[in-house]
């Protein structure tokens, strides 16, 4: 699956630029279809995106590895290939998501942290607010991910109890959250 990577800076936290799941919603495909482009690469990211199982938590990418493929190819300065696993995602939908065989060379890059059908709280927390995640900033690898699931919990912690606060931007309430396995993939063929 693709995520969008975008031209403009990835968010950062400590000098890490972040990796997960939710980067920049896609903004520019949309432009382009709602302004009547007739590219078919656009026209076939824009059904793909919203027939994405990952849709339903709040996750826009594609779930066709050769039209990811066919993505990178064409903007391979703004994008990458990334294929994501949603934990509990089997106990809040109780089925399989999209599911493909992939062609490349797979490395883990780390655990993103999401509230269901909101955002990543690694995003929008120490990436927006670091001054009050300092405890994170040895906990957040190279990618600023996690490493540990254990650490996402904390994260989550910490997260929720600076949004009661308002310090951080508040979630729904009693957010579900999953933890999101993030990997890259390269040597793509």
């Amino acid at each position: 699956m693709a995520t969008k990577a975008s031209g403009e800076e990835p968010k950062q936290f400590a000098g890490k630029k972040y990796r997960g799941i939710d980067r920049l919603p896609w903004e520019d495909v949309e432009l382009l279809y709602y302004n009547g482009s007739r590219d078919l690469l656009v026209k076939d990211l824009m059904e793909a995106l919203g027939s994405s199982s990952l849709s339903r938590f709040g996750i826009r990418a594609i779930p066709e590895f050769s039209l990811a493929k066919k993505v990178f190819d064409s903007f391979p300065e703004r994008n990458e290939i990334i294929a994501v696993s949603v934990e509990k995602a089997g106990d809040l939908f109780g089925e399989i998501l999209d599911y493909f065989e992939i062609d490349g060379d797979i490395s883990f890059l780390g655990f993103d942290e999401m509230a269901h059908r909101e955002w990543s709280i690694i995003a929008e927390g120490p990436c927006v607010s670091p001054e009050n995640f300092d405890s994170f900033k040895e906990r957040l690898n190279n990618y600023c991910l996690l490493d540990s699931v254990e650490d996402s919990i904390r994260l989550r912690e910490e997260y929720l109890n600076l949004a009661k606060e308002n310090i951080v931007e508040p979630l729904m309430e009693n957010p579900e959250f999953l933890t999101i396995s993030i990997y890259k993939i390269s040597a793509v063929s």
